[in-house]
């Protein structure tokens, strides 16, 4: 594939092929609601959220987002889009290849729901 057009469209095509042909371009993440402690007043169970390119919020493929769940996601989502192990950065489970994460609402003192999240990368893009 060459560079496709002029503007932005054209450059997102090239260098979205540039970048997996250098094995560098970022996988698309799917962060699935897995537990809730408590009453979250956002999520149920089996939300998702999708995070396309390693940085696009897919506002359209996502339940609702909250807040509290982005500020325990910012930190990791960078790292997990570009294929660094779960394992490595200390967020492993019971799934290999899969991050748990968990929002930042203390439920017991709040009267809220912790939501505990399971961050899938996926290799293939998400349309």
């Amino acid at each position: 594939m060459k560079y496709v057009g002029r503007g932005r469209k054209g450059r997102y095509i090239y260098l979205r092929y540039a970048w997996r042909i250098i094995g560098v371009f970022p996988m698309d993440l799917i962060v699935r609601v897995k537990k809730i402690k408590g009453t979250c007043p956002v999520y149920n169970i089996g939300d998702s959220i999708v995070i396309r390119d390693g940085y696009i919020l897919d506002t359209e493929q996502s339940a609702e987002v909250c807040m509290h769940s982005l500020a325990s996601l910012l930190p990791y989502y960078v790292a997990l889009s570009r294929g660094i192990p779960p394992e490595s950065l200390g967020l492993s489970g019971p799934k290999q290849g899969v991050a748990y994460l968990q929002c930042l609402d203390p439920c017991e003192l709040t009267g809220g729901g912790t939501v505990i999240f399971e961050v899938t990368p996926v290799d293939e893009a998400i349309s």
